[in-house]
């Protein structure tokens, strides 16, 4: 039988939705099982922010004083969301949530109307939490972390007898695309339902008691330990949704970049400014996030930025601020090793789109010092004649504070060098005597976004291009928005996104999102710029194969299986070959595999993926784009294979990059092979080991 003082889970080993009564339990959900935690007692479980939470109905009469429990949240939802609610008999709820900021509120509603009251309680990220909701007769009475709260709102509420608990979902479905933005993404420990009136200060105690333990918020290993496409070397948050680096830069002896990050769900929202930091440019860790959204001119999304040091050596972070009008905003370290930031208060330090523009999306800007002049430019459209084209606003300072308007530093010419209407993420930058300008256009009329930039020269501040036709930054257009810095070295370093550009589905079963590329140095040579893998990469290499090898149309040559964490590079001689490359994530019964090849015949490089996966929610696509090659000599083509990214190198001067996400686990055998004419090859092959990639948090 069920003691009279109620049901208690502590979530302990073996008994994580059992309650103290060994016959009564918990029904989970989600697409994976709970993680497992440290709590504030034992164990507690970890829900992923978007599919796991809990439910309770029970097939006895459970009287209800109050409902309790511990909770500690990695990130605010995406929407509000509850930490746990209740049911009557006749379908009326209650639930306890927070908002997108952190603000406590109530939910109540039945199945056809919801709304939420506010209270004057505010809860914080990374801290444990203790609830309670007391069932009161004079109405429902909430304590959080020891303290009664202020209801705004008296709540007709009564229930006599629990006919049903949810917990880390409200009873409210909302979602964006298939993503449920109800749930709460975070721990959950010591939860109970009080049959007996609580004691005046049993919230006060248990607070007292556990409140200052730090909860451990990491995402275990075990959660993504059988996913093979899952990269181990290239950088990618814990879980959940990523977007663009950016803010690469070194100081006093470590990395750091940001990033685009909405760790409670799979989806572009609430977005915080995620952190990641690094001796050496492989092994990272991933820290809590620099900068959140709050209620007022960022409230809506801490958007893409850049971040610079100071003359006096101070790092500072530009960022796009998310209001009632775009803008742009600063933040300043409160510590030498940048773990946490503090907003200007000034911000926005630039808000809404200069006079005489009436396009309001202005976004990403980008700093650099000129002299004893300090530049910014933010991506920007502007409509001449009637045509929609890119443009970069030009802004300029002599403190990083006060920034004034000047012009468009650059405006594309779309029907001439095919800019697109509206640029993203910009970088400019002084090499080997020239300045480089990339920008990205954004997705319009069926054709993706794409990075390209423009050689030149910066005149009376203005960007003079050597020829008004930019170059593609990647032969194959996948990789967005580089981030770049100098390293260590003096070596001017590239980090960048690759897109997933896989279904929703297929995302919400990964339960992550978007990756980014591993480090490059950047050259600028004949107008171009010239990529290659970062040196630090070769840290990561084990077992090598050496390969030498004549291979012909009639069998390809094997020389990778059984690992899906590669290095090749190799020199091939194509003599009479129609076509030569490599076979990718092949499959022993040949139901899955990509190519990536050079035909000779048209000049293109060819990456066909339309047997790459029989995954729901995969694209099965041919992408080529034109590329000659000297047929007349041997071929280096360097590429890196990390699970689902491949990343691509021509002679170490060219790029390109692809995803692949193959069902089978087998998946992994690596061919080279040639069609119409033998290929001579030779190189080696390495199996790379993991990067270490942890959480502080």
């Amino acid at each position: 039988m069920v003691s009279s003082a109620g049901i208690y889970w502590g979530f302990n080993k073996n008994q994580l939705f059992t309650s103290n009564d060994s016959t009564i339990k918990f029904n989970h959900y989600g697409i994976r099982d709970f993680d497992v935690a440290s709590g504030v007692i034992g164990n507690a479980i970890r829900t992923d922010g978007y599919s796991t939470y809990l439910s309770f109905e029970p097939d006895f009469d459970l009287s209800l004083s109050a409902v309790s429990g511990w909770f500690a949240l990695e990130s605010f939802p995406t929407d509000t969301a509850a930490f746990f609610g209740i049911r009557n008999s006749v379908e009326e709820t209650i639930a306890v949530c927070s908002d997108r900021y952190g603000k406590i509120m109530i939910g109540i509603g039945n199945n056809e109307s919801f709304k939420y009251i506010s209270t004057n309680g505010k809860i914080e990220t990374f801290k444990w939490i203790h609830i309670c909701l007391e069932n009161d007769p004079e109405g429902p009475q909430l304590h959080v972390n020891g303290e009664k709260l202020i209801i705004e709102e008296t709540i007709p509420f009564s229930i006599d007898y629990l006919h049903y608990l949810q917990v880390g979902r409200d009873f409210r479905t909302k979602q964006i695309g298939i993503f449920d933005t109800s749930l709460i993404n975070g721990l959950i420990d010591e939860f109970r339902v009080h049959s007996q009136p609580l004691d005046s200060n049993y919230t006060i105690v248990e607070f007292q008691k556990y409140g200052k333990i730090i909860p451990e918020l990491a995402i275990p290993s075990s959660r993504f330990a059988h996913d093979f496409n899952r990269p181990k070397y290239h950088l990618l948050p814990a879980a959940n949704w990523t977007n663009e680096t950016h803010g690469l830069l070194y100081h006093k002896k470590r990395y750091h970049i940001f990033n685009q990050k909405n760790a409670s769900n799979l989806f572009l929202g609430q977005i915080n400014w995620g952190h990641f930091s690094s001796p050496d440019l492989i092994n990272w860790v991933e820290h809590k996030p620099a900068i959140t959204p709050e209620v007022g001119y960022d409230m809506n999304g801490i958007w893409s930025g850049h971040a610079v040091i100071s003359d006096e050596g101070i790092p500072i972070i530009f960022y796009t601020t998310g209001g009632e009008k775009m803008g742009v905003g600063i933040a300043t370290p409160c510590d030498e090793k940048l773990m946490k930031w503090k907003k200007h208060e000034k911000n926005p330090v630039i808000y809404g789109q200069p006079e005489g523009f009436t396009r309001t999306d202005l976004r990403d800007p980008y700093v650099w010092k000129e002299d004893s002049v300090w530049y910014m430019i933010i991506g920007f459209g502007v409509v001449d004649e009637s045509i929609e084209k890119g443009a970069l606003l030009l802004y300029k300072s002599y403190d990083l504070i006060n920034w004034n308007f000047i012009h468009t530093m650059f405006e594309g010419n779309p029907e001439l060098d095919n800019s697109g209407i509206f640029w993203e993420m910009p970088i400019f930058f002084k090499i080997a005597g020239k300045y480089v300008l990339l920008v990205n256009k954004i997705p319009q009329r069926g054709e993706p976004a794409r990075a390209f930039y423009w050689v030149g020269d910066f005149v009376n501040e203005r960007f003079i291009p050597d020829s008004p036709v930019p170059r593609n930054l990647e032969v194959i257009n996948r990789l967005l928005s580089p981030s770049i810095s100098y390293d260590s070295e003096g070596r001017l370093t590239t980090i960048a996104i690759i897109p997933d550009e896989i279904s929703s589905h297929a995302a919400y079963m990964h339960g992550w999102t978007h990756l980014y590329s591993i480090p490059r140095v950047w050259e600028l040579n004949n107008g171009k710029i010239e990529q290659s893998p970062h040196p630090a990469l070769k840290k990561l290499r084990n077992s090598k194969q050496i390969i030498n090898a004549v291979v012909n149309e009639n069998s390809p040559l094997l020389i990778s299986q059984g690992t899906h964490q590669l290095e090749i590079e190799v020199n091939i001689d194509s003599g009479e070959s129609d076509r030569y490359g490599f076979i990718i994530h092949k499959n022993p019964d040949n139901s899955e595999f990509s190519k990536i090849y050079y035909d000779v015949a048209t000049n293109e490089i060819v990456v066909d993926q339309q047997n790459s996966s029989i995954k729901e929610g995969i694209p099965l696509r041919i992408r080529r784009d034109t590329f000659p090659l000297d047929s007349g000599k041997p071929e280096n083509f360097h590429i890196f294979i990390d699970g689902s990214v491949v990343e691509v190198f021509i002679n170490n001067k060219e790029a390109f990059t692809t995803r692949i996400f193959p069902y089978h686990f087998d998946s992994n055998n690596i061919e080279i092979f040639t069609d119409g004419g033998e290929i001579g090859v030779e190189g080696e092959c390495w199996k790379l080991n993991g990067a270490k990639i942890k959480m502080d948090f």
